[in-house]
């Protein structure tokens, strides 16, 4: 249903951008797409198709929600534009609570942050598979809640989960942007899901190496930076490192402390935690971003389970990573979905 109230606060933005001096925009690169749109060409049918993926897993061909669609082109002379959507009803219920120039700052800064990075250019223009792997990268997400958004991706299935091939677009002041790797680009490419899959995970390793914490203030204190499993471990091994007997719990995470919950399925890492605890172990994945994992026997899995549903009621859908308990089978070195 079209509101009156937001296509208003959209037109505000438009004509702020309009007038900001950072920005060249002319009158067609800013467009508001109303709730209820419907397509009329293969274009237009195409981006709503599009956003309906992306922000509501759906393959509707009529437009759910309002958003502005900001048209840029970082590179006139390589004709290389980039399509960045802003989700008006989620802006607007922001600006009620602050200011719509609050607002505005914090869209311009996501187009400026897109407009003045080369990065996309890069893999835009990147000819080979040697130049695009560096850029590699693995995510966890849910895997009934992105069904439609996955059905050209590459990706394995854990659970509930599916493990995503991404590609690092821009990190840059705590902004970050990455691309889900589809099938063609295995055929730009001539390269095996397979392969892209290993690619990711060991590049992920490099570009975002797992990050262990033995108590919560830790973990939120920026100052504070982690252990590595291999750290842990000694340190643990030597009685540098002990775990809370009271509560007895490890967080693992990534540097970057976003889509860390990844790290948990990088080579060894959950081996390695099971010494640590010597013995299994459940893992609670509490969002994409961090996964809690407990000594078998400490805790109720009905608790545990409990627990995640709380939390999970907390976050938003694109944070929620998984429903299920996990536990860590030390004997068959294997994470399993606890029935």
């Amino acid at each position: 249903m079209v509101n009156s109230d937001i296509l208003k606060f959209g037109l505000e933005i438009i004509d702020m951008l309009m007038k900001d001096n950072r920005f060249s925009f002319n009158e067609t690169d800013l467009q508001i797409y109303a709730d209820g749109l419907s397509a009329d060409n293969s274009e237009l049918a195409g981006i709503i198709k599009n956003t309906n993926k992306v922000y509501h897993n759906s393959n509707s061909e009529i437009l759910n929600g309002n958003y502005l669609i900001c048209n840029c082109n970082p590179d006139k002379n390589k004709g290389l534009e980039t399509k960045i959507r802003f989700n008006l009803d989620a802006y607007y219920k922001d600006a009620v609570k602050s200011d719509i120039e609050t607002i505005m700052e914090t869209i311009a800064q996501e187009i400026l942050s897109q407009n003045t990075g080369t990065e996309i250019d890069d893999i835009l223009i990147a000819d080979n598979y040697e130049n695009l792997k560096p850029r590699l990268m693995i995510r966890a997400i849910n895997f009934a809640k992105n069904s439609v958004r996955l059905e050209n991706a590459v990706y394995s299935r854990f659970g509930d989960m599916a493990i995503c091939a991404y590609m690092k677009v821009s990190h840059n002041d705590g902004q970050f942007m990455s691309s889900k790797v589809t099938n063609e680009i295995l055929k730009k490419y001539n390269v095996s899901a397979e392969q892209i899959m290993q690619d990711a995970v060991n590049n992920s390793c490099v570009l975002y190496p797992e990050r262990l914490f033995f108590n919560m203030s830790e973990l939120y204190n920026r100052q504070c930076s982690g252990f590595s499993v291999d750290e842990a471990l000694e340190l643990v091994k030597n009685g540098k490192l002990k775990i809370n007997k009271l509560r007895p719990m490890v967080v693992v995470t990534n540097t970057a402390h976003l889509n860390g919950a990844s790290a948990i399925f990088y080579p060894e890492v959950a081996e390695k935690i099971s010494e640590i605890f010597s013995g299994d172990y459940y893992a609670v994945f509490i969002s994409i971003h961090e996964v809690y994992l407990h000594p078998k026997n400490t805790f109720p899995v009905s608790q545990l389970k409990s627990n995640l549903m709380v939390t999970n009621s907390q976050f938003n859908d694109d944070d929620v990573l998984t429903y299920r308990i996990y536990r860590y089978d030390s004997k068959c070195k294997q994470l399993k979905d606890v029935k």
